[in-house]
């Protein structure tokens, strides 16, 4: 009778042991790396996070905004072609001051026709009857006022206001530009977020290996000493822990380095240790897939008005159609007016007592043209190739947002795969701990199932921070970014 109780006793404890076995030691589900170290340590970032960094402290969006600040700079340069010009002149013949002259004027630059006004001051004190004629004032020196015009060459467009124009369209075009690179600077960002995010959680993953393997060498080595397992067991486990361990320490060097690569990236703004940082939980709906929101056809009708870089473009065409248009001018004749109106002033000093008009007329007219005919040839070759650039940019973002498409309905159908996969894994995986415990299978199968269930769920993890990524790659390719992103004022 008691030795009945105490082998019934005793099947009950193997049987508990076993239950036991495969409730604590069996792989665990995978979960988000925060649920393995101390979050009252580390601080979670979040993608919204990096984009904030991203437009505060990323270097490279400091070299944009740089750039923008030196084109805005430009448009202030080319302003200064009409800034008013203050001019003197001092003239002396010799050491007796037989003539000495002094000359200021005003030149006021105007946005018409080559315009310019002008107003003069000017005095003599020589008595060369050389100078007399051209140079000789009267006492109280003589003031003059006029203007002088291109009626031809600079009547639609010269070359200071098609300079000012074309610096304008520039300025423009790149604050298009400036916002397409934003977006992709963001979309770089989260390539590098998600890959850290990737890194972390297979880290995670390996770690639970781990300690599944450590666990179980100590539940082998109780059994070894009762008697119920062989020595061999210990040692097959043994080989599997160090496996593990150096599975956990090439998965913790790359999430290292990934964190560091993302850190430089956005410009250091973490300055604590790498290990107090964590990233957050790759969910399967972070980002819609566009499909959910509409048809590929308005997405790329939506793309080709919103993406602007095309709208860059597009001010690119009309800044080689403002040169065209100065070169087409350049072919006419160079005629050149100007008129004044003098007096002189004080004692007389002999024939200038009183008012003076002058008139002047310049024409040139080059018999062959050969120069300015090639300018404006050049000139329209490079409106054609910009109009090229923009009918090339539209195609190249419709088969981008074509690519991304497909490439988002693979990863969408493959998340359905492997999820399925994942979820027989660890049913084939819980099967063999059961015939384990019956005697029906061996340590290599257990560590063999396990792996497998660990890896399928790695593969599915890789997948799904491969669609997001590639989902915020589609929205950015279409000029605008996903829903739950936003970029911080």
């Amino acid at each position: 009778m008691n030795s009945f109780l105490s082998s019934s006793v005793f099947s009950y404890l193997i049987k508990f042991t076993n239950i036991f076995f495969i409730i604590f030691f069996s792989p665990m589900a995978f979960t988000d790396s925060s649920e393995t170290l101390d979050k009252s340590k580390s601080s979670v970032i979040t993608v919204n996070h990096v984009v904030g960094a991203i437009t505060k402290n990323s270097p490279f969006y400091q070299e944009l905004t740089l750039n923008l600040d030196k084109e805005v700079a430009g448009l202030q340069a080319k302003k200064g072609a009409f800034d008013t010009q203050l001019k003197s002149k001092y003239d002396s013949i010799d050491k007796s001051s037989v003539f000495d002259g002094f000359q200021v004027s005003l030149e006021q630059p105007l946005g018409f026709a080559g315009t310019q006004l002008f107003g003069t001051y000017r005095t003599t004190n020589g008595s060369l009857p050389l100078y007399w004629d051209k140079d000789g004032t009267n006492a109280g020196g003589e003031l003059a006022m006029g203007l002088s015009v291109k009626p031809l060459r600079g009547l639609f467009i010269d070359k200071r206001r098609a300079s000012l124009k074309k610096q304008s369209l520039a300025l423009e075009g790149f604050r298009h530009e400036f916002s397409q690179s934003t977006l992709e600077l963001i979309y770089k960002g989260l390539g590098l977020y998600y890959y850290w995010a990737l890194a972390h959680q297979k880290l995670n993953a390996f770690q639970q290996l781990l300690d599944v393997a450590l666990n179980r060498d100590r539940w082998l080595r109780v059994r070894v000493k009762k008697g119920d397992r062989a020595r061999i067991e210990v040692d097959e486990n043994q080989r599997v822990i160090l496996n593990r361990q150096a599975e956990v320490a090439k998965q913790k060097t790359k999430a290292q380095l990934a964190f560091r690569q993302l850190n430089l990236f956005l410009g250091n703004p973490y300055t604590s240790a790498e290990s107090s940082y964590l990233p957050v939980r790759l969910k399967d709906d972070k980002f819609p897939f566009p499909m959910k929101l509409r048809g590929l056809r308005a997405w790329i009708k939506s793309a080709s008005q919103q993406r602007q870089d095309l709208k860059a473009l597009s001010l690119k065409i009309e800044e080689k159609k403002v040169e065209y248009r100065l070169q087409s001018q350049n072919r006419l004749p160079d005629l050149s007016l100007s008129g004044a109106m003098a007096q002189d002033r004080g004692a007389s000093r002999g024939e200038f007592d009183g008012n003076e008009v002058r008139i002047q007329g310049t024409l040139s007219f080059p018999l062959w043209m050969r120069e300015a005919r090639g300018k404006t040839r050049m000139a329209k070759a490079d409106v054609e190739m910009a109009k090229v650039k923009r009918r090339y940019g539209q195609q190249k973002i419709e088969t981008q947002l074509k690519n991304s498409w497909d490439t988002l309905a693979l990863l969408k159908k493959q998340l359905s795969l492997k999820r399925r996969e994942v979820e027989l894994s660890e049913k084939l995986e819980k099967a063999e701990q059961k015939r384990f415990r019956y005697g029906g299978s061996s340590l290599i199968n257990i560590n063999i199932r396990e792996t497998d269930f660990i890896r399928s769920q790695i593969k599915y993890i890789e997948i799904r921070a491969q669609s997001h990524i590639e989902s915020i790659k589609f929205y950015v390719t279409a000029g605008q970014l996903p829903p739950s992103l936003q970029i911080s004022k």
